[in-house]
């Protein structure tokens, strides 16, 4: 069994991305029927953007030269502090450091125009830690089937 997100458009259900749609093709052959339990996600939209955030942390990753942003979850962090995307009543300090509590962007917690507002600005930071502009780095994020 496997699972893919899929979208539901004129009629007929698709791999929402490019990557589920690989996922798919290695798993069955063409026209082949398939039977499935299919379960709504919250929103498509956060899903896609969700996604994307993710792809766009794993480039600068793979590209900054920066060793602080070596992996997509240490530039996830870095972008939440520099945005500011934390609970501001939930920080502490310990001797020389401060712990700061995460805000999450998950479904719940991040609604439609505060997820577009908190792309946005992760998208702008991410392409300047690149050296690109944001719409250089979305257009390679779409080529790489995100979003």
């Amino acid at each position: 069994m496997i699972e893919i997100g899929l979208v539901y458009k004129n009629g007929v259900y698709a791999p929402a991305t490019l990557a589920e749609e690989d996922k798919a093709r290695l798993a069955h052959k063409p026209n082949q029927p398939i039977r499935g339990k299919l379960t709504e996600l919250r929103d498509a939209r956060s899903l896609r953007q969700l996604r994307m955030y993710w792809a766009s942390c794993n480039a600068v990753a793979e590209s900054s030269p920066d060793p602080k942003l070596d992996t997509k979850d240490a530039v996830d962090w870095h972008t939440r502090i520099a945005l500011r995307f934390y609970d501001e009543n939930k920080i502490a300090v310990d001797g020389p450091r401060v712990i700061v509590q995460l805000k999450s962007i998950a479904f719940e917690n991040l609604k439609h125009l505060a997820m577009n507002d908190f792309m946005d600005r992760a998208l702008r930071l991410h392409a300047g830690w690149l050296g690109v502009s944001k719409g250089e780095l979305e257009t390679e994020l779409h080529r790489r089937g995100y979003g």
